[in-house]
């Protein structure tokens, strides 16, 4: 189980690559993300993602000091045009979910024992 958390971990930690503004002048590659990919096959077109990339770079490297790009999945997203870029969005929607689900996760994992204390 301890494998299966670690490699879902490294996943999850390679599409924080595609969140432009955490990596300043320096942009996305391929080779950043491919176990993501591999992982998330059944959701997203490898080679069309990869153009979609390479794009989504190109946005972000023409970006001039009065604008800013983005810090979190969720900023991601709004610059991210569905149409325009419909696998890059899925892996976006993917980061910006996960942190929610494993929140309330532990949000119910801390309620019910506070529960378990205050029952007489």
């Amino acid at each position: 189980m301890k494998d299966r958390f670690s490699q879902e971990f490294a996943v999850v930690t390679e599409l924080f690559s595609l969140v432009s503004g955490l990596r300043p002048n320096l942009p996305c590659q391929d080779s950043d993300i491919r176990d993501a990919v591999k992982f998330y096959a059944p959701v997203v077109d490898e080679t069309r993602l990869f153009c979609e990339l390479k794009s989504w770079n190109a946005k972000w490297n023409m970006c001039t000091n009065d604008q800013t790009k983005p810090l979190s999945a969720i900023h991601a997203l709004q610059f991210c045009n569905q149409n325009f870029y419909p696998n890059l969005f899925k892996l976006l929607t993917i980061l910006a979910t996960i942190p929610v689900t494993a929140a309330s996760a532990k949000a119910s994992e801390n309620l019910s024992e506070s529960e378990k204390h205050n029952v007489v």
